[in-house]
């Protein structure tokens, strides 16, 4: 969450510059009362104006339209008067006042009238302090590249200026751009830069806000312990804070730390006086980000349709503040949620949003934005050495064509010539030696900048592929939801409702039995299917835990035998088994059971009656091979490759019109890969299959 850190500061300084004094915040109402009758004693304008802003300041924290009233009052005396810098501040008050009370357009247009006067001005101070704002209102929505612009301009400004207040207050809003965009080494690198200058101010309240931003920089990357210690910072600090924005930052900080930790309590308790801190303080912003993580918390314990309405409730805060924080983060969690409800409708729905926000934000133009910056910095840096020993340089050679000037005024002359000689030479020499060594450093830049880009394509063509493959298992998923799910039970509904419409089809024996079979079948395809679907879910989302262990195969095969036999039953087929003695396998039990079910129960469906099946297995080197083979339908060379592919839409029927969904194949390949091994098909279309995986042999002790 981005904070106007130094807003307070970076205001004293304009004030301090055009002679006013900065009341208190804890100013009580007898002193406004005491001002109030000040006003309308004086006449003069500059007794005025101060009035006007002391209480324009004391009224900000206890009422925004008395505070507006006054700056207003304000702003019209300084125009009355031609007071420029007066005119400048006036606005840029009001920017402040209408941020702290979330009316962001008006801020914005407070601000630009500001920079207007300021620029014409010439003043640096006041012109970094209103870049830095800018910058924060843009960072709120989508355009970040523009909040980039004003924190290297602010940052540039407060460099040339040694504002070391300015340079902690934009390093730690260049720092949250970088962790917005998951860089965040580089978002610690410029937050301890803040950090440092914090510590040496001693001001706890920006001590305690870098810890956390460091915090929450450290907590998307899972590094727990860096997190904890940083937040244990913040939180030791949080008395000292009095902006309600920092000290709900912080809170919130500690409730999404031990929300990643899985500590629900503790979150729980963080969260809650977070929430108590924007209500107290009507801060709508930060309180839609506290029911976002509300909502993560009731997720946690299971809740989904609560945890979905108060998500739904932080996006309607953010929409009704027309900025966009973290509101591809709400509807990427409310699509989890739909999910886990098994509302697959709305959880697709919800997901579109998130990535439509995401492809938004433009990424690429952000990274290159700062790329740039960092590479100018470079450059400077060198240049500006490369002229200190110039000057260096030069100044020795004065000393001493002087002191030689002194000896003699004869030998001056012949000095001074050959010294212009030895100037011209060693200058030649040194600017061609300084050039070879910056374009040599710059062809190592290029070179380096080559290969980051290099890796940047290489990264991007895998995100690529990977999205591909998401979005290929996404359309299978909801195609077999669709249809091949669905449609079994509409078979069974008719069946159900021809069973209550016509009484008297019982009296009808062989009728019955055949609707009594085909209910049986279909039951039996659903809950197959639906048992493939929420396994291959379950590997999908990463819920899935591989449990390894040494398992003799023979024990396994005969342990489900006369489950397959009853599989093979209904087409008189015989199954076969030629299993080595005492073979054995590293694998998981549960998966290495639904492999051989699932191969087996495909060469029962595209196997004639009265045909051969057999399952054999043997050692070979360090891999157990085992084979499922019969002698059915086959598959053509051109077939073949579709198997084993999520986005293939390959199907066809079994020998007594099976259906299926090739999810079975998938989840094998799955499978078979998470216990390191592989599958093979062999197959010629009208004489049969052989399916071949491999898995690693058992482990023995050493």
């Amino acid at each position: 969450m981005k904070i106007s850190r130094n807003k307070y500061l970076i205001l004293a300084i304009i004030l301090l510059s055009i002679n006013w004094y900065v009341a208190l915040a804890n100013e009580t109402q007898s002193q406004i009362d005491s001002l109030k009758i000040e006003i309308l004693k004086t006449s003069n304008d500059s007794t005025l104006l101060r009035r006007f802003q002391n209480i324009s300041l004391m009224y900000r924290g206890i009422n925004t339209d008395s505070s507006l009233h006054y700056s207003d009052k304000y702003l019209e005396l300084a125009q009355k008067t031609k007071f420029a810098k007066g005119v400048a501040a006036g606005y840029f008050n009001k920017a402040v006042v209408y941020y702290q009370s979330e009316d962001y357009e008006s801020s914005l247009k407070n601000y630009l009238s500001a920079l207007e006067i300021y620029s014409e001005e010439k003043d640096s101070i006041n012109i970094s302090g209103v870049y830095t704002n800018l910058g924060i209102l843009h960072s709120l929505g989508f355009d970040k590249q523009t909040a980039i612009d004003y924190y290297i301009k602010a940052l540039e400004i407060s460099n040339q200026i040694n504002d070391s207040a300015g340079i902690a207050n934009n390093s730690n809003n260049i720092g949250l751009i970088y962790r917005d965009l998951k860089n965040y080494d580089k978002a610690v690198e410029y937050l301890n830069r803040t950090l440092e200058i914090d510590l040496l101010s001693g001001i706890q309240e920006y001590i305690a806000q870098t810890y956390s931003n460091i915090a929450r920089s450290y907590l998307p990357a899972k590094e727990f312990d860096k997190t904890f210690k940083n937040l244990s910072e913040a939180l030791n600090r949080i008395d000292f804070v009095k902006d309600p924005d920092v000290k709900i930052e912080i809170l919130s900080c500690a409730g999404e730390y031990y929300l990643e930790t899985n500590k629900s309590d503790s979150a729980l308790k963080y969260i809650k006086e977070a929430i108590a801190v924007a209500k107290q303080y009507d801060r709508k912003r930060t309180l839609a980000y506290t029911y976002f993580l509300i909502g993560r918390y009731l997720i946690l314990k299971g809740n989904y349709p609560v945890a979905i309405s108060h998500i739904k409730s932080a996006i309607r805060l953010t929409d009704s503040l027309k900025v966009k924080e973290y509101t591809n983060e709400y509807y990427e969690y409310i699509s989890n949620a739909y999910v886990e409800l098994g509302d697959f409708k709305n959880a697709h729905v919800n997901l579109k949003k998130s990535y439509a926000i995401k492809d938004s934000i433009h990424i690429d133009a952000l990274s290159e934005s700062l790329s740039n910056f960092e590479k100018e910095k470079e450059f400077v840096r060198i240049q500006s050495e490369f002229q200190f020993d110039q000057q260096k340089n030069q100044s020795e050679f004065e000393k001493e064509a002087l002191k030689l000037k002194l000896v003699s005024q004869f030998s001056v002359l012949i000095i001074l010539f050959l010294i212009i000689i030895v100037i011209a030479t060693i200058n030649n020499y040194r600017n061609k030696s300084k050039t070879n060594k910056y374009l040599k450093n710059q062809n190592e830049i290029i070179e380096q900048q080559s290969e980051e880009l290099k890796i940047s394509i290489n990264k991007l063509e895998e995100n690529e592929k990977e999205l591909e493959a998401l979005n290929a298992t996404k359309d299978k998923f909801f195609s077999i939801i669709a249809h091949d799910l669905r449609n079994p039970f509409n078979v069974l509904i008719g069946y159900a409702e021809l069973l209550i419409s016509e009484p008297g089809i019982k009296e009808d024996a062989e009728k019955y039995d055949k609707i009594i079979k085909s209910i049986y079948n279909t039951s039996e395809f659903s809950y197959e299917l639906l048992e493939n679907l929420l396994t291959w879910a379950r590997s999908q989302s990463g819920s899935l835990t591989v449990n390894p262990q040494n398992l003799i195969l023979s024990e396994i095969i005969n342990s489900k035998a006369e489950y397959f036999d009853e599989m093979a039953e209904p087409k008189n087929m015989e199954i076969k088994y030629a299993i080595e003695e005492g073979i054995t396998t590293y694998a998981d039990k549960d998966m290495l059971i639904t492999i051989i079910r699932n191969l087996i129960n495909n060469a029962i469906k595209f196997t004639m009656p009265n045909g051969k099946i057999e399952v054999s297995a043997k050692r070979k080197d360090d891999y157990l091979v085992v084979s499922v083979s019969d002698n059915g339908i086959g598959i053509n060379s051109e077939n073949q490759k579709k198997l084993f592919k999520i986005d293939s839409d390959f199907k066809i029927k079994g020998t007594a019109n099976e259906t299926g969904t090739g999810l079975g194949l998938i989840l094998c390949n799955e499978f078979i890969k998470l216990n390191g091994g592989e599958i093979f098909v062999e197959s010629e279309e009208g004489k049969g299959s052989i399916f071949t995986f491999t898995l690693p042999i058992a482990k023995t002790d050493e």
